[in-house]
């Protein structure tokens, strides 16, 4: 019998692909590859080595443990944001493509059949999870939004690395099917996730010292039949209390987005 093998697992979705028609959804699929060869290339991740599992409306990745997490947490947010709109930019109109990311760490085992284990399962319930939709839905103007577990949260995020927005991970409790923990969402660009209702922790989360839990902050709306091939303005302003917000929409660090 095969035996399980730890990793990075890495889960991507397209939002909305079931309701493109069979050309759009083929050029999609190509889309989504090569932005995401595109993305963990920046961070010297070979692309070629993965062996990616297609899913159909996105993709599972198995990433060696060798690769740093922080350098996937980098390049599954801020780089692959990158490569989107890099793809909006392109001469020729483009279909628009939005995604959601899950991150998570563990075993998984690959038999005969493909791939299986309970942390394979974590990270496919954390994609799909209502919140994070959500979250992609209010963040009209933008290409990504970011789910990590818990504990991939711990290890890598509240520490505040290099290209690594802490601030603007905004905690949320995940209840679907088996899975029961709370996550964290962001959206590169947007200084906190839009959309996401009030925390309600069985205990409280593990925020990075001296950082409050994000709340949702208000976004303006996109314009009315609006492609994501239109990049809109770069900066929206929002008032909350005493607090002044800017969220870049169209950044390329993580620096763009500023309390």
């Amino acid at each position: 019998m095969p035996e399980p093998l730890y990793c990075a697992i890495a889960v991507v979705d397209i939002e909305g692909f079931g309701k493109r028609n069979d050309t759009d959804q083929g050029t999609l699929r190509r889309d989504l590859h090569a932005a995401l060869a595109e993305a963990l290339g920046a961070e010297g991740v070979d692309w070629s080595a993965l062996d990616p599992k297609d899913t159909g409306d996105g993709a599972i990745l198995r990433i060696p443990a060798s690769v740093p997490k922080t350098a996937i947490t980098r390049a599954l947010s801020w780089k692959l944001h990158t490569a989107l709109v890099r793809r909006c930019l392109a001469e020729v109109p483009v279909e628009e493509m939005r995604v959601r990311v899950a991150l998570h760490g563990g075993e998984i085992t690959e038999d005969e059949i493909g791939l299986r284990g309970t942390d394979l399962n974590t990270a496919s319930r954390l994609v799909d999870a209502q919140q994070l939709r959500d979250v992609l839905a209010a963040a009209a103007r933008s290409h990504v939004a970011v789910i990590v577990s818990d504990a991939w949260y711990r290890a890598v995020v509240r520490h505040g690395y290099e290209g690594i927005a802490a601030e603007s991970f905004a905690p949320v409790r995940i209840s679907i099917k088996e899975l029961r923990e709370t996550a964290w969402v962001t959206v590169p660009g947007l200084s906190t996730p839009p959309g996401l209702p009030p925390f309600e922790p069985d205990q409280a989360p593990s925020a990075p010292t001296g950082v409050a839990p994000a709340g949702s902050a208000a976004q303006a709306p996109a314009a009315p039949g609006s492609r994501s091939l239109v990049i809109h303005g770069p900066v929206q302003e929002v008032t909350q209390g005493d607090k002044n917000i800017k969220n870049i929409y169209g950044g390329f660090g993580p620096n763009a987005a500023v309390r």
